[in-house]
């Protein structure tokens, strides 16, 4: 089990800072999203893929296939639909899609979930059901994470695997962990008088590298690509007296160890190829890290948002049962 170094020294300042234009979607805002909404930003075409209250759905890592969750009555149906012949099929029950994983994809039955997540194979439509009630679960780049929450103010005790079923490869007690690439993950510590460490650990040396220290007024998640790495700076904190927010979007440049910083508030919601989402529920919109170009915003939020991985399409759908990300 991996320990990390609570250290509280105050967070460096940036090296550069990022001014971004203000994000303008070439769609229409529909208000408030009631179906599966699928955006084609080539063609400008937007359609509704029917009902639910699932949230949208997810592309594959290489953009074939397209899974969404439609609604009939109370009970929910996963559909798939090949990208490159436009051929659909039902790949049964199944309620909010979290992520593909490799030729599988994850979901949960309900929200919230009543027993556990499962997977679908999207050929086959043969399903596993994933022990891990009462877990949290993540899987990117051929690696999959599984967490136990601690109790009483301590860590959560997290276990990094390499394969689904297949070999644990370290334990790292964190308040956060994430996936960055195939050898690498992130963690941030629990804060200590307002400040979180955060670190990159090598899967299979388990190596640690320390990456820089983060003001945290709420727990915050990392995201990162191998290069960069992505987080929110005092999120959700507040100053009344200028009526603004203070929260900050940082970002740490492994090719030089510079810090980047976004000079307005928003939540990371993913980090991929040199590229920057942001939403507090799923990407709304990304821009290129290098030149604070925006390469894709949508007109509406959404939930559970996905992308295509050349950021062509995206899906939106809304999904009842919770709040905002700052209460």
């Amino acid at each position: 089990m991996i320990d990390l170094e609570q250290r509280t020294e105050p967070p460096r300042a940036a090296e550069r800072t990022i001014s971004l234009a203000d994000p303008e979607s070439p769609f229409p805002d529909p208000g408030s999203v009631e179906e599966v909404l699928l955006y084609d930003f080539e063609t400008g075409d937007v359609e509704s893929l029917g009902p639910s209250s699932w949230g949208g759905g997810r592309f594959s890592a290489d953009g074939r296939y397209f899974v969404w969750p439609t609604a009939e009555g109370t009970g929910g149906t996963l559909r798939v639909r090949d990208m490159e012949t436009g051929d659909e099929r039902e790949l049964g029950s199944g309620g909010i899609v979290h992520a593909f994983v490799e030729d599988y994809v994850l979901y949960a039955m309900n929200f919230p979930r009543a027993d556990s997540d499962w997977l679908v194979d999207v050929s086959t439509g043969e399903r596993e059901r994933l022990p891990i009630e009462d877990r949290f679960f993540r899987a990117s780049d051929g690696l999959f994470l599984t967490a136990e929450a601690g109790e009483d103010g301590t860590p959560h005790q997290f276990t990094v695997w390499r394969g689904f079923g297949g070999t644990a490869l370290v334990q790292v007690a964190a308040e956060d962990v994430s996936i960055v690439d195939e050898s690498t993950v992130a963690a941030i510590t629990s804060p200590v008088v307002g400040v979180a460490s955060i670190y990159l650990i090598h899967v299979e040396t388990q190596e640690v590298t320390f990456v820089a220290t983060s003001r945290q007024s709420l727990g915050t998640s990392l995201h990162g690509d191998g290069r960069y790495l992505a987080w929110v700076e005092d999120a959700c904190a507040y100053d009344p007296g200028r009526q603004e927010s203070l929260s900050r979007v940082r970002v740490w440049d492994a090719s030089d160890g510079s810090l980047i910083e976004i000079d307005r508030p928003f939540w990371v919601a993913d980090v991929d190829e040199g590229r920057l989402a942001i939403g507090a529920f799923g990407p709304q919109a990304w821009f290129d890290i290098e030149t604070g170009e925006w390469l894709g915003v949508l007109p509406t939020s959404g939930e559970m948002v996905g992308w295509s991985p050349d950021l062509r399409y995206a899906s939106v759908g809304r999904l009842l049962g919770h709040g905002g990300r700052c209460g």
